[in-house]
C-alpha cells in the first residue's frame, strides 16, 4: 500500500509533478559557450565554475563526470552551473575548446 503523502495539490497517494519544470534541450558543441570563473569559499578552499552554457539535466551530468575525470578533482552539477573543486581553469578551457565550445 503507498502511503498518503502531502503533495503540492494537496493529499494524493503521488508526489505532484513539478509545474513547468521542462528539460532543457543541448545545443550542438560547435555553438556552446562557457565562462569559467574562479571562486574562493570558506577556508581559503578554491572552486572553478563553468557557467553560461546550455544543456539538458542528462547531458550537463555527464560533462560534469567528463570534467571530474579531466581534472582528476571532485565536483557536482548545480543550477548555476558546474563546480569542479580546486583551481582547473586551464585545464577546463583546453578539454572545452578541444570538444570546439568557446570559452570566455
Amino acid at each position: 500500500m503507498a502511503k498518503k503523502m502531502l503533495s503540492g495539490n494537496g493529499w494524493s497517494f503521488e508526489p505532484a509533478a513539478g509545474a513547468g519544470e521542462k528539460d532543457a534541450v543541448s545545443l550542438p558543441d560547435a555553438r556552446q559557450k562557457a565562462r569559467l570563473k574562479l571562486e574562493k569559499r570558506n577556508k581559503g578552499r578554491e572552486v572553478t565554475l563553468v557557467a553560461g552554457f546550455t544543456l539538458s539535466a542528462a547531458d550537463q551530468k555527464a560533462l560534469t563526470t567528463d570534467l571530474k575525470k579531466a581534472c582528476g578533482s571532485g565536483g557536482s552539477a548545480t543550477d548555476a552551473g558546474i563546480e569542479i573543486q580546486g583551481d582547473h581553469r586551464d585545464k577546463i578551457r583546453a578539454h572545452l575548446t578541444a570538444k570546439g565550445w568557446k570559452v570566455q
